[in-house]
């Protein structure tokens, strides 16, 4: 790919070995963000936006490289991605339709060949991954209910940790989920 200032000077071919970094740095800009394709799809904020644009770029790539949702090696990675995008979409209130259009606006931009099959396949896992939420959210509800009887109780603090992280819930959501709640005192943490 050819790479051109805003003027149309051409600074150079990129062969995939990471030419963003460079030209952020050649060009002073504070994103290498900036020089990724994803920006002729959609717009990015700096903070929580840029990173959910950056997370969804790779999940992007890892599918179109036929990476598939699992539990071990690259496709346990790419699980762990998806539920990224999955949890900064929803932190930044934005709608799973926006993220389903932007992979299709994506593959279409940048000539990707990834299906509608497996676009919809990730979307149908973070509907399912964020029904788990709301029920570990429903169960949080409850225990907070009975929050006297918990103040000193860590092992039953660490069997709800548990409790969340068997859900597929990612450890840092389980505490922040918890903590909404106020389940979580005197120091205990979902580690």
């Amino acid at each position: 790919m050819k790479v051109e200032d805003e003027s149309g000077t051409e600074l150079g071919i990129e062969c995939g070995f990471g030419l963003e970094p460079f030209l952020m740095g050649a060009l002073d800009s504070d994103y290498a963000l900036r020089f990724s394709p994803i920006v002729d799809v959609v717009n990015f904020q700096p903070g929580l936006h840029k990173k959910l644009v950056e997370y969804l770029e790779t999940t992007l790539i890892m599918m179109d490289e036929g990476i598939r949702l699992g539990s071990k090696g690259a496709e346990q990675i790419f699980r762990k991605y998806v539920k990224v995008v999955s949890y900064l979409r929803r932190r930044l209130g934005i709608d799973l339709q926006a993220v389903n259009d932007i992979a299709m606006q994506y593959r279409e931009t940048i000539g990707l060949s990834y299906t509608d099959q497996q676009v919809e396949e990730v979307m149908s896992f973070i509907v399912s991954h964020e029904k788990l939420i709301v029920r570990f959210e429903k169960y949080c509800t409850e225990l907070a209910k009975s929050q006297a009887m918990l103040e000193n109780n860590s092992r039953r603090l660490n069997r709800t940790v548990e409790y969340g992280r068997r859900m597929g819930i990612p450890g840092v959501e389980v505490k922040q989920i918890m903590e909404r709640h106020n389940i979580l005192t005197n120091g205990n943490e979902a580690t």
